[in-house]
Parts: C-alpha cells; sequence; structure tokens
C-alpha cells in the first residue's frame, strides 16, 4: 500500500469518543489505577507477614508471598508486550485496510483482505485469553496462599472451641472458593452466543450475538470474608480478579467489534451497488479500532487512554 492512498484519506468526520468507546476507555484506566494498588497490597501483605508470630519474615509463607509478588510482576509485563503487539496489529487495520476505500481495486479484493483481518484476530485473542489465564491462575494461588496462612495462624495454642470455630471457617472458605471458581466458569461460558444462520459468502447469511447481563453477587453481610491478617490478602485477591475481568472485557471488545464488521459486510453483498455499503462499514468499525488501539497502546506504556 503506497504512502500516498495514506495522505489521500480525509480527517476522520467524527469524534472518537462516544458512549461505547468512553466505557472501553474507562475500562483501561481501572486496570492502570488497579495496578497501582496491587502493588501497594502486595507490600502491604509483606509487611503483615512479618508481624504475625506464627509466621514471620523466614516462614515458607513469606516467601511464598515473595514468588506471587514476583510473579505477578511477569504477568503484568507479559499482558503489557501483548497489548504492544496487539496495537502494532490494529495500526495495519487503521493504516492498510481501511485506506483500500481510497483506492480502486474491486470490492471482492477489497472484502478478502478485510475478512483475512478478522481471521487473524482470531490469533490474538487466543494470546489474550492465556494472558487472562495467567491472571486467573496468579488469582487461585493467592486465594490458596489466603487459606493456608489462616490455618497457619489457627494452630497457636486456643481452647477446643476456638479449635472447633477455626476449623468450620477455614471449611466455609474453601467451599466458598470451589463455589465462586464454578460460578467464574459458568459466567464465562454464558457471556454471549453467537447465532449463525444459513451459508456463509451467500445473500442468506445472518449472523447475530445474544448477550448476556454480568451476574450480580451477593451482598457483602452473605458472603464469607475472612477476618484479621488474611482479609488484607483476600482483598488482593479480589481486586486481581477485578483487574483480570476489566482486560478480559477489553479483549471482548475486539471480538464484538470484528462480529459486527462481518454481520455488515455480509449484508453488504444482499444490496445492489454495494461499495459504499462496504465503506460505510469500514468507517462505522474504525471509530472503535482507533479507541481500542489507544487503549491497548496506553495499557501497553502503563498510562491513562488519551482521546
Amino acid at each position: 500500500m503506497s504512502t500516498d492512498i495514506r495522505l489521500s484519506l480525509p480527517p476522520p468526520p467524527y469524534s472518537v469518543a462516544d458512549h461505547r468507546t468512553q466505557q472501553l476507555k474507562d475500562c483501561f484506566a481501572s486496570l492502570v489505577n488497579e495496578q497501582f494498588q496491587i502493588q501497594r497490597l502486595f507490600d502491604t501483605v509483606a509487611e503483615r507477614l512479618q508481624t504475625i508470630p506464627q509466621i514471620g519474615s523466614h516462614h515458607p509463607l513469606a516467601e511464598e508471598w515473595t514468588t506471587l509478588r514476583q510473579l505477578h510482576r511477569k504477568t503484568y509485563r507479559d499482558s503489557q508486550e501483548q497489548a504492544s503487539r496487539c496495537a502494532d496489529f490494529l495500526s495495519h487495520f487503521l493504516e492498510v485496510v481501511i485506506p483500500l476505500t481510497a483506492s480502486d481495486i474491486p470490492i471482492l479484493e477489497k472484502q478478502t483482505l478485510t475478512k483475512q483481518f478478522i481471521e487473524d484476530v482470531g490469533r490474538y485473542r487466543l494470546e489474550a485469553q492465556q494472558c487472562s489465564e495467567q491472571f486467573d491462575n496468579l488469582k487461585t494461588r493467592i486465594e490458596s496462599f489466603r487459606i493456608k496462612c489462616g490455618l497457619q495462624t489457627a494452630r497457636a495454642p486456643q481452647g477446643f472451641w476456638s479449635k472447633v470455630k477455626d476449623f468450620c471457617v477455614a471449611i466455609g472458605q474453601a467451599i466458598d472458593r470451589l463455589l465462586s471458581h464454578i460460578v467464574n466458569l459458568f459466567r464465562r461460558s454464558l457471556r454471549y452466543v453467537h447465532v449463525e444462520i444459513g451459508e456463509r459468502n451467500t445473500s442468506g447469511h445472518l449472523s447475530m450475538d445474544i448477550f448476556f447481563d454480568e451476574y450480580s453477587q451477593l451482598p457483602e453481610e452473605y458472603e464469607m470474608r475472612p477476618q484479621g491478617a488474611t482479609a488484607e490478602i483476600d482483598a488482593a485477591a479480589r481486586t486481581l480478579e477485578s483487574k483480570l475481568g476489566g482486560f478480559e472485557d477489553a479483549w471482548d471488545a475486539v471480538r464484538k467489534s470484528c462480529d459486527t464488521l462481518r454481520t455488515r459486510l455480509a449484508l453488504a453483498d444482499t444490496v445492489t451497488g454495494s461499495l459504499p455499503y462496504y465503506e460505510s462499514c469500514l468507517t462505522n468499525a474504525r471509530r472503535q479500532y482507533m479507541a481500542l488501539r489507544e487503549c491497548m497502546t496506553a495499557y501497553a506504556q502503563g498510562r491513562t487512554p488519551n482521546f
């Protein structure tokens, strides 16, 4: 693609910021803020571990927490590198695919290139899913650490009924962890349902998505919350879970945008003189991709999106 084609494009006749892109921006802005909170929580928990008589600074649990903190740093750096690769990929769409609307090549060739771009998104979605699983694995390990820390502190000399109480609390925390994991798996599998009717690349093909609302959590008074020093560890795990959810939502926006573009291209095939409609589809998609590219670039650089 020559530079002349890119320079011949007029400025976008719209603002990048709208309701949907603002939600995307808020999602990535919260990820940056939560990263700073997570770092402080890791430091706070490390300090608290040193003050617990049953643990101290040289206990295996303290060493495990140090390992988890290092794992978090690596996971976050890996996610930033993934965001940088995604931003470069989206630049290909903005700088190559979109300018094709100003060229004179046949529309079928334009559609072929655009569909190839859509197929390539699957590879980046897979990498994003792997990154999400790394955060989920970290969250699970922190939850396990939290329970082990609670059991360790419960081994101090105490009365019979205190031991029974602590034992019941430990069982309750284990059940809570198992149920939370099952609910999270169920929630992820029912985020949306993709429906396709008819043969692809034909005029009778219809594609749609059915999205489900996010599930509501129980009020805090009904949740089983740890007490004492382990409460801060629990807060760190829940913060990581929130960060993971935001990261998943951002990559889900990529999938929804590509599905929307695929649907518009399929419908364009049914319209006589479909070139203007095809160009309109790319123009509408450009707003979402410009915002997403900025969000991914900002995340990779550790800053707030600016648009």
